[in-house]
């Protein structure tokens, strides 16, 4: 049977005590992650959606309300001729079935041809990705695997292909992304892709994907979820410069990253703003302009102070306030490496 992830009962949350690193050995499903002391943030339902970009929710309903209409002239028009709803039955059968044995085999080859972090294989990805999936409400962290990129910097998710979800690192977004030293970076991608999941940018995918696929309407509302999983990167990672980092590393790459010129960029950034052809450009496109991504998340942090997300003090969460992890010490203790983020080294 495909991996189902790992349950997340027994989650630290606020106030609880640091607990350390599980003993090395066999994996202990449900055993509680390090906290730091200021305490474990869980977004809620109501907060998540706050993070979403303006006018996702509106295209979304657009979408909804069109497939919707669509579904009921189809039905009308079975009542009155049966043929017609049992061809688009047959359809709907044929295009979830499809979809269902692609997401199988790409599972199974994903699952033979890559390795599978857990408690006891890659544990600093492990704990700092299963502190994401509990701070965003996920009631099961999904499965993670690395596979070899062949020279491709990626990170994708595959909501389908197990029950709950897998989230897969190429090797060499990995290799780019942790040549920092710790799991920052990597977490801005990753993290990323937890976002989809608990936006629910997967849902009634048949609804969405196929009958309310409408050009121009879909790409926006596309766009629009990348630009708000890239908001909950952030605040997964807990540091606008590192998830900006992580952002321009898959652009230009680690070698030519620290030497980005960002006012050059944010001219640049103007520049493509002004060019009617630009926007006929990136009309169809599924992904906004990548600069465009970058300098959003400069825009979106500096709103955060009066963003409607709040702690149980009212105050604005700025991060989920995880523990991050370094890949190159061994002894353990806690250390502040940035805007509330936390750096466990093991």
């Amino acid at each position: 049977m495909p991996y189902q992830g790992v349950p997340l009962q027994g989650m630290p949350h606020q106030g609880m005590p640091h607990q350390g690193m599980p003993q090395q050995g066999m994996p202990q499903q449900g055993a509680p992650v390090p906290a730091p002391a200021s305490g474990h943030i869980r977004l809620s339902p109501a907060d998540i959606d706050a993070l979403r970009v303006p006018g996702e929710r509106g295209l979304l309903a657009a979408m909804y309300s069109c497939g919707g209409v669509i579904v009921l002239v189809v039905a009308i028009a079975g009542i009155e001729d049966p043929r017609i709803l049992l061809a688009a039955v047959g359809f709907s059968l044929y295009i979830w079935l499809f979809r269902f044995l692609t997401l199988l085999a790409y599972y199974w080859y994903v699952f033979g041809n890559s390795v599978r972090v857990t408690e006891t294989q890659y544990p600093a990805i492990f704990h700092v990705v299963r502190q994401a999936a509990d701070g965003l409400g996920l009631q099961t962290m999904p499965g993670v695997f690395v596979l070899n990129g062949h020279g491709v910097v990626q990170s994708w998710v595959a909501k389908r292909s197990s029950r709950k979800g897998m989230i897969v690192l190429t090797s060499n977004l990995v290799d780019d992304l942790t040549s920092s030293g710790d799991t920052r970076r990597l977490m801005m991608l990753a993290g990323r892709q937890l976002g989809h999941i608990a936006t629910g940018h997967f849902d009634l995918w048949f609804l969405k994907d196929v009958i309310g696929r409408f050009p121009l309407v879909y790409s926006a509302y596309q766009r629009r979820c990348h630009l708000t999983a890239d908001r909950i990167g952030m605040m997964i990672v807990g540091d606008l410069e590192e998830s900006k980092a992580a952002l321009t590393i898959m652009t230009v790459g680690k070698t030519l990253h620290p030497q980005t010129n960002w006012n050059e960029l944010r001219a640049q950034s103007d520049v493509l703003e002004d060019s009617l052809f630009a926007w006929l450009c990136n009309l169809p496109k599924h992904y906004p302009f990548m600069i465009r991504r970058i300098l959003a998340l400069e825009e979106f942090h500096g709103r955060r102070a009066y963003s409607p997300v709040r702690d149980a003090q009212g105050q604005p969460v700025q991060s989920l306030n995880i523990i991050h992890y370094n890949f190159y010490s061994s002894a353990i203790g806690n250390v502040v490496i940035g805007n509330g983020a936390v750096s466990a080294s093991y």
